[in-house]
């Protein structure tokens, strides 16, 4: 039997008054690409409008070719500021937010070994997890839970590397006993073939390049992120 793909971790954050923050406000999804396109954003918000009715407000904070630690490159620059910049203003600076949830990292493997300009801006699995964790921390200072999903496998893709693989494999274990977020999803487990020596997006769950996910991909990591949220908005209305 597979292991599920979610794992609500006990014991993270701390909240005041007023009841579970999940309920009170919007969700929002923090992420790159894959986040922007919109794919898994609208196969959650399917599943949320049937589940918890007039609590499907979800915010799309993606950006193309966003990365956690570095600025966009001189020569793309609409691939925005560094998600450690822009996390808090973004998902706190104009409503209230009760749930986050972190898809991002993969181009902090990839932009080194795709893009010139980023060659120096390799980072390691003690950088990447800090980045990560960050978010968590900043989510519960402001009375919100937050959700990670781990680093989606991108082998096959060009810019995929041993050395990236190793790097993502090692922030993905960490990811769930060495931050504090309220819950993790596995996107290996949502995604990949299981019959893969490397962990690989199926077939049909991607757009063609084996690292953005296709709306039947974006189905799979909805599916896989709902049952990390349940628990966290059970007390709702």
């Amino acid at each position: 039997m597979r292991t599920p793909p979610f794992r609500n971790l006990p014991g993270n954050g701390s909240y005041g008054g007023g009841g579970s923050p999940a309920k009170q406000a919007a969700r929002a999804l923090i992420g790159d690409f894959i986040t922007q396109m919109g794919f898994w954003l609208a196969a959650l918000e399917r599943h949320l409008r049937s589940e918890y009715p007039g609590r499907t407000a979800v915010r799309n904070l993606g950006i193309a070719g966003n990365r956690v630690l570095h600025d966009a490159p001189v020569s793309q620059p609409a691939f925005g500021p560094a998600a450690v910049s822009r996390f808090t203003s973004q998902v706190f600076g104009d409503e209230p937010v009760g749930l986050v949830v972190v898809l991002i990292g993969v181009n902090d493997l990839a932009h080194p070994a795709s893009l010139p300009e980023a060659a120096d801006d390799a980072v390691t699995a003690d950088e990447l997890l800090a980045g990560i964790g960050a978010f968590a921390e900043v989510s519960h200072r402001h009375g919100t839970q937050a959700v990670v999903c781990t680093t989606p496998p991108f082998f096959g893709n060009e810019a995929w590397t041993p050395q990236t693989e190793a790097v993502r494999q090692e922030v993905n274990v960490r990811l769930a006993t060495e931050t504090s977020f309220d819950a993790f999803v596995d996107l290996d487990q949502a995604l990949a073939d299981d019959e893969a020596a490397t962990p690989a997006q199926r077939d049909a769950f991607h757009t063609g390049d084996r690292l953005h996910p296709n709306p039947q991909g974006g189905e799979a990591i909805a599916a896989a992120v709902m049952p990390a949220l349940r628990p966290l908005l059970a007390d709702g209305p």
